[in-house]
């Protein structure tokens, strides 16, 4: 229900901020090399950033795609509702934040900030380098020769890191509260898998905080959790 509460408030807010300033029902393209001393946002339409742009400000857009070219800098916040998030490789962005849509980094892209997701996949490729934290809610963490100097979090979503990711603190799955067909027909919690491999290391902890939900490292050898693996059951491959 607070979830719920928080997404109905972020498009509220959203809708009302580019009912009276963005772009409605029109698409936003912001050609090569172009420095933009701005922000942008768009309502039921997407946004194209190409590449080697600079803009100062951040990209918001509701109900559609946000494509960022590669060599870009993002000064604020790139924010979507209801489209996915795609940025090129060897960008500087400020943080990344999504509701119901994927979000995919290439490679050699720093996030100076964090990445939140609610409903969406998140996908990083080698050289990336997030500052902070990644949180979803139902997405899945896919993170490819990926540094993230804060820790991984998740409601209800799989955890796979190879070819040398490394995440400075935890991973941490969150307590969830029972939906109500799973109270009515005592259903189980969906399996959660976290999957290590390529020589990938956890300098923090791996932590279940759902007692109801089972949880399986899939460890392989010369992968590292350094930490403490609590209420978690390890599997070696």
């Amino acid at each position: 229900m607070k979830i719920k509460k928080i997404l109905l408030f972020i498009t509220i807010f959203m809708l009302s901020v580019f009912l009276s300033m963005g772009s409605v029902n029109k698409s936003i393209s912001i050609s090569e090399g172009e420095k933009v001393e701005k922000s942008l946002s768009s309502v039921n339409g997407s946004i194209s950033v190409s590449r080697s742009c600079k803009v100062k400000g951040s990209v918001t857009n509701v109900n559609g795609s946000i494509r960022i070219g590669e060599n870009c800098e993002i000064g604020n916040t790139i924010r979507n509702v209801n489209g996915s998030i795609k940025v090129g490789e060897d960008c500087k962005i400020d943080s990344i934040s999504i509701v119901n849509g994927s979000i995919r980094i290439g490679k050699n892209t720093n996030v100076d900030g964090g990445i939140n997701s609610v409903n969406g996949s998140v996908s990083c490729y080698e050289g990336v380098v997030v500052n902070e934290d990644i949180t979803t809610v139902n997405g899945s963490f896919k993170l490819s020769g990926t540094e993230v100097k804060g820790k991984l979090a998740t409601v209800n979503g799989r955890i796979t890191l190879k070819e040398g990711s490394r995440v400075k603190k935890d991973i941490i799955i969150k307590k969830s509260k029972r939906g109500f067909l799973e109270k009515l027909f005592n259903w189980k919690k969906r399996e959660l898998k976290i999957t290590l491999k390529g020589k990938s290391v956890i300098e923090g902890d791996i932590i279940n905080k759902d007692e109801e939900r089972r949880v399986i490292l899939f460890l392989e050898a010369g992968s590292i959790v350094k930490g403490k693996v609590i209420n978690v059951k390890i599997e070696k491959t």
